[in-house]
């Protein structure tokens, strides 16, 4: 019952405009964690766009798994230093996460936003190494409006190829609560975002699959009615059915935010499964099996 109130009050708050408020408050817990923090690293000059680098304390003799994390807002509200939460558990985990800002609407309208995304792994992947992984072991991990960009840099090719990448420099993909299939737009907003047409199959990240994407999970709450858990459903079958890889977790109960605020300190029963998951998708166990 707690976590009911707890999770029912949080929903108030960020419905109720105290979104920023409430986010930060979820990164206090975490305020003396031994994780190495690099705050404002400039990834592209002309958009004043950076980001935010977490690294486990403890230094590895192997490089770890990268996650570039975009989170949501709509595509239209959102900021690095709110998500600190996300930053430092997966980075208690042992993984480095990048956390990047990018433009938003009105700001600029898609597919600006997918370019920056697209800067931001770029430039990520070129540092890996500095930051304790590899080129090869950067992965895309995203929160509704966030997943859905990530979604776009993993099918659509136009936007990685700028910088001279392909499907195959991600390592992998894992989308929370995201929008892949959501045709027609509805709300103004969204309308207005992605250029008036509210039918633009440009839009849409399974327009694009192909089955050549890295690896997908796709994680998405059953009772999640601001993004249909369809959207993970339909992406996940399209993939699979041309010969990609794409895993569905359906979490029973949930909402839209359970698999984001999970990550904070104290909320992670809202959606336990979710790291278990992760662990076992990112870093999958050797098959020891004799010959």
């Amino acid at each position: 019952m707690r976590l009911i109130l707890i999770f029912t009050t949080t929903l108030t708050l960020l419905l109720g405009g105290c979104q920023a408020s409430f986010l930060r408050t979820l990164s206090v817990p975490y305020a003396l964690s031994p994780v190495k923090v690099t705050k404002n690293v400039t990834f592209d000059e002309s958009h004043a766009l950076s980001l935010d680098v977490y690294q486990p304390s403890k230094k590895s003799d192997r490089p770890r798994p990268l996650l570039v994390f975009f989170y949501g807002g709509s595509w239209r509200s959102g900021d690095k230093a709110w998500y600190r939460f996300v930053g430092k558990h997966y980075a208690l985990k042992g993984y480095v996460v990048v956390i990047p800002n990018y433009r938003k609407s009105p700001e600029t309208l898609f597919p600006g936003f997918i370019d920056d995304a697209a800067s931001a792994f770029a430039f990520t992947r070129s540092k890996a190494s500095d930051w304790g992984s590899s080129e090869e072991m950067v992965h895309i991990f995203g929160h509704s409006a966030g997943a859905h960009i990530g979604a776009m840099l993993v099918t659509d090719p136009q936007f990685l190829a700028k910088h001279g990448l392909t499907k195959s420099s991600v390592a992998s993909f894992i989308g929370l609560s995201g929008a892949y299939d959501f045709l027609p737009l509805v709300a103004d907003t969204v309308i207005e975002t992605f250029g008036g047409d509210p039918n633009s199959k440009l839009s849409q990240p399974i327009n694009f699959a192909d089955g050549r994407e890295p690896r997908m999970l796709l994680i998405h709450g059953t009772d999640d009615q601001i993004v249909l858990p369809k959207n993970s459903r339909n992406l996940a079958a399209k993939v699979n059915a041309l010969g990609g890889s794409a895993e569905v977790i359906l979490l029973k109960g949930t909402g839209h935010f359970s698999p984001l605020f999970q990550s904070a300190r104290g909320l992670n029963r809202l959606a336990p499964e979710i790291d278990p998951a992760i662990d076992a998708f990112l870093m999958p166990k050797p098959n020891n099996r004799s010959e």
